[in-house]
């Protein structure tokens, strides 16, 4: 992408992204990746998004490439991901995907997604360059450290303190500082002192 990424406040993001839906023609949805370090806001900022699209009468479903992270695989799984999503999404077609714990060596579901108008995509590297995905929007949810120990404490407790500190955080950095994705997105919003609800 040319150019420094654009940031923006949330109601600025909902109208960014219906824009750009309503300027296309029918057929594939508007892809849209939501990307962040753990306990940034991904999984709120995406949940937001979409009831606010739904009520200006747009279809939308919300994937997390958690759904994809499994035993075996460092972040998730690209290109089950390809196969799975965004073949299916790029045809216009309803579609379904195999749901991976990540301690699991074995699918635990399959989930069925309708066709849409927008497909919202988080989790941390959702918009990875290696994953080879042709997002039509990319956002970066940036919250501070100490933001997102906190969140990620009150959300998983004690029970994964260990593998966020020795796995988890440390693969987050190694991708901040290869990928630098920052910069590369569409948008960046600051999520510390947001509130979606």
């Amino acid at each position: 992408m040319a150019g420094m990424p654009r940031t923006v406040t949330y109601p600025e993001l909902v109208e960014a992204v219906a824009g750009r839906r309503s300027a296309r023609p029918a057929g594939p949805p508007l892809l849209v990746a939501i990307d962040g370090c753990g306990g940034a806001g991904k999984t709120t900022l995406a949940s937001a998004l979409a009831r606010d699209l739904r009520e200006r009468a747009l279809a939308v479903e919300v994937v997390g490439v958690d759904d994809f992270s499994h035993a075996g695989v460092e972040t998730w799984d690209h290109e089950a991901f390809r196969l799975e999503v965004v073949g299916p999404a790029l045809a216009a077609r309803p579609f379904e995907y195999r749901v991976w714990r990540w301690d699991a060596a074995e699918p635990v579901g399959v989930r069925r997604v309708g066709a849409c108008d927008v497909l919202v995509v988080e989790g941390v590297s959702s918009s990875a360059t290696a994953a080879r995905v042709p997002w039509d929007v990319t956002v970066w949810v940036e919250a501070s450290e100490l933001v997102r120990w906190r969140r990620l404490s009150a959300r998983d407790g004690d029970d994964l303190a260990g593998v966020w500190s020795d796995s988890w955080w440390p693969s987050e950095q190694r991708y901040v500082e290869a990928d630098d994705p920052r910069v590369r997105v569409t948008y960046v919003i600051d999520a510390e002192g947001l509130d979606l609800r």
